[in-house]
């Protein structure tokens, strides 16, 4: 889950006669929740703990503690598939986070990505990873603010956003950018946390300590947005079921503890809680991650 500039201001959107409001969140707050010590000395130790050579690593290594979303490389899988064929293009990962989609998507279409976060410590430690594994040609990650990109018009082929939107309160300015950067008809692949249900949410979850810290969406609100922004909603596919029987093999495998490479190095002391709130509301049919393609109309 990777972390965005964006607009404190509360804002509402009227679209087709329906107010979409957004609360404001508070990016200091937001970058406090995910800012680690030692990250990239906490992954390094942590392959050596599992038996890794740190001379000699491939992205699928990293994979345990850099997949920082549900599904792991199985839902990057979902991301990849939906870019389609984009080998030797240019790819935006709008919310990178440590990188980990961003190699494994260049890895496997063989294409470049530039991946754009808030998080100092989250930026520094993913091109200290993408160094260590050889794809500082393919893979770029840069602090900056997704509602103000610094790329010109038409730069990128395709984009995706994996994990993100839970954070970002301003949509509107968000989707508004990314397709002014995007070709025409370019891809934009979205995968993030949604709610299915209006309810107040049990905290602390994987993206926000607290409600201050948390701008959870409908897959309607992004939808409309979207549209609104100039593109066209080609696919909607909720991941429920998948989220339950992800969250359940990996509460199975922390039962004795964590092991030596994990998403508690980036999450925290408090992962297993985080675990079980965003778990049980996906069970209680509240949350869910969501799929959603989106093409640039022109």
């Amino acid at each position: 889950m990777g972390i965005l500039g964006y607009s404190n201001e509360k804002f509402n959107l009227t679209i087709n006669g329906v107010v979409l409001m957004s609360k404001a969140v508070d990016n200091t707050e937001i970058i406090e929740h995910y800012q680690g010590s030692n990250l990239y000395e906490s992954i390094v130790d942590g392959l050596r703990k599992a038996g890794l050579n740190t001379d000699n690593l491939s992205p699928e290594n990293l994979s345990a503690a850099d997949e920082f979303h549900i599904g792991g490389t199985e839902a990057t899988d979902f991301v990849c598939d939906k870019v389609g064929d984009s080998a030797g293009q240019k790819l935006l990962d709008v919310g990178c986070g440590i990188g980990g989609p961003a190699r494994f998507i260049s890895n496997r279409i063989g294409c470049e990505v530039v991946g754009v976060d808030l998080t100092p410590d989250f930026v520094r430690t993913g091109n200290l990873l993408t160094g260590l594994v050889s794809m500082t040609n393919a893979v770029t990650l840069m602090e900056g603010n997704a509602a103000e990109l610094s790329f010109p018009p038409s730069s990128f082929d395709a984009a995706y956003m994996m994990h993100v939107g839970m954070n970002i309160s301003d949509k509107k300015g968000t989707f508004k950018e990314v397709n002014r950067v995007l070709k025409n008809r370019g891809l934009f692949v979205i995968y993030d946390v949604m709610c299915l249900k209006e309810q107040q949410l049990t905290y602390p979850l994987p993206w926000a300590s607290n409600e201050e810290g948390s701008a959870v969406d409908a897959p309607e609100t992004y939808q409309s947005i979207l549209e609104a922004e100039g593109f066209a909603v080609t696919e909607i596919d909720v991941k429920r079921d998948f989220a339950v029987g992800f969250f359940e093999n990996m509460m199975k495998k922390m039962e004795g503890g964590p092991p030596p490479l994990g998403l508690h190095l980036v999450m925290g002391s408090n992962t297993a809680v985080k675990v079980q709130n965003v778990h049980r509301q996906i069970v209680d049919g509240l949350l869910a991650p969501v799929l959603m393609v989106a093409k640039k109309r022109n």
